[in-house]
């Protein structure tokens, strides 16, 4: 089925990867007709839970900020797109330092892939480009945009577009304005438009460029 052969993929992607910022693993493969991936265990819990006791400083927003840049360009440049960015995906390891997890629906760019049927969107609304809710084809523009969010998220306390459902959250990822950030964070402001722009080809165009020119 496609979610065995995502699953397939996932840890093949993963045991590919190695870095710091990236879930490290340990072991995968078929035992009994069950499919089983062995990950490293992030005693520190996640960002969604560590958020949820209120807005992040932003020292640390911009250290977390570049920590997932840094795992993101790395995913990038091996053609693959995360797709479901978001906090509870990201893991706080035993230093104190971040790691993306849950690649399930991550895609390789090169490899043309049948297993998302036209039209079928895979993802979390609230952290969601707007060409991905339009089941657009997308690339690692889309997980920038992801990355705004929730750089948005972090320093405001909550989620920048809410709606009685998934689809009202859709459609304001394409039509609302860019949040405003609280005051005390303005000069923020520029920075997070490009990350959040509704057209790819107005924001930062790769995670290397989000490096290059985030300030303290």
């Amino acid at each position: 089925s496609s979610h065995v052969q995502r699953f397939k993929n996932e840890a093949s992607i993963l045991s590919s990867l190695s870095n710091k910022y990236v879930v490290g693993i340990l072991d995968h493969g078929e035992q009994d007709g069950s499919l089983y991936i062995v990950t490293e265990y992030f005693p520190g819990g996640n960002l969604r839970d560590f958020m949820q006791k209120g807005p992040v400083r932003i020292q640390e927003a911009l250290q977390y900020l570049i920590q997932l840049a840094t795992g993101l360009a790395v995913v990038h440049a091996k053609g693959i797109v995360h797709r479901d960015l978001k906090p509870s995906n990201v893991m706080f390891r035993e230093d104190g330092g971040l790691a993306l997890i849950d690649f399930g629906i991550a895609k390789q760019l090169e490899v043309e892939s049948s297993l998302t049927l036209a039209g079928e969107i895979l993802g979390t609304p609230s952290y969601m480009s707007p060409e991905h809710g339009s089941a657009e084809k997308i690339d690692a523009r889309s997980d920038i945009y992801s990355l705004g969010v929730i750089f948005y998220e972090m320093l405001s306390g909550r989620k920048p577009y809410q709606g009685s459902t998934a689809a009202a959250v859709v459609y304001q990822h394409s039509t609302m304005p860019v949040p405003r950030l609280p005051y005390k964070y303005q000069k923020y402001q520029p920075f997070l438009e490009k990350m959040m722009a509704k057209e790819p080809a107005e924001r930062f165009q790769s995670s290397r460029e989000i490096l290059q020119q985030v300030s303290f």
